[in-house]
């Protein structure tokens, strides 16, 4: 039997079990991620009719942000974010000669983009990020979904609250991506992760105080309050699979 095992660098418990097991370094290539930089590009309604104003635009662009990337696509998606909110061409410019240096920076600077949105914009980014960052295990969207969901004073959840996967990763300003298969939730890369989480007690203080407020109001919502349904494994079965946030709240 031959098994093939993909995983990042610095996933240190995984390297150290493989460590004498045959390993190939995977790197993207240059010339797919210049077409990747091209095709977000061209979707930036400010950077595509700049590139008609002034052409080779986007080729600059594309020259400045490559030399950044180590070789990551996730990368380039977080500065192609950064580069579509500028208004013209000078900003981009002007932009570009200011871009992290840093992987820290550039989480920072996103983070920053999260905080200047609209108030209701920039209080669900905040409240996704914070679910995720502080997860005990990997989120799936739908948990996500009741988990933002439920308010305070709610006797039962009110599913016209869902956000979708396009909002979750648009308010997030890049930070979050989802797994189309599987619909989990991650942060974009283990060490935008770490970046949080040197930070949880500053960026989110009241962060286990909102989780543990928003465990116990979903808990007593008023489908549980029925004691027959714990008798009743079909009325059991049926309450378990409309409420998905409850296994992850009954354990964490």
């Amino acid at each position: 039997m031959h098994i093939l095992i993909t995983c990042r660098n610095g996933t240190a418990d995984v390297e150290q079990k493989l460590d004498k097991h045959v390993r190939l370094e995977v790197r993207s290539n240059e010339d797919d991620i210049r077409k990747y930089i091209k095709s977000r590009l061209d979707a930036q309604d400010n950077i595509s009719e700049s590139n008609n104003d002034s052409p080779g635009f986007d080729e600059m662009i594309i020259e400045a942000i490559l030399p950044r990337l180590e070789g990551m696509f996730l990368l380039a998606r977080l500065y192609i974010d950064i580069l579509g909110d500028l208004p013209t061409q000078r900003d981009v410019r002007e932009a570009l000669k200011s871009l992290p240096e840093r992987r820290e920076e550039t989480y920072l600077q996103a983070w920053n983009r999260v905080n200047a949105q609209m108030a209701r914009k920039r209080e669900l980014g905040k409240n996704i990020l914070l679910w995720i960052v502080n997860a005990q295990r990997p989120l799936r969207l739908v948990e996500l979904q009741h988990a933002l969901a439920i308010r305070e004073d709610d006797d039962e959840l009110d599913t016209t609250g869902f956000v979708n996967t396009s909002t979750v990763t648009s308010f997030c300003a890049g930070l979050v991506m989802a797994d189309g298969k599987r619909n989990i939730l991650s942060l974009v890369l283990s060490t935008t992760q770490e970046f949080f989480d040197s930070r949880k007690d500053d960026l989110f203080p009241t962060a286990h105080e909102m989780i543990a407020l928003t465990f116990m109001t979903y808990l007593r919502i008023q489908s549980f309050r029925d004691e027959g349904a714990l008798f009743d494994p079909t009325l059991f079965d049926y309450r378990w699979k409309r409420h998905q946030l409850l296994g992850y709240a009954a354990v964490y």
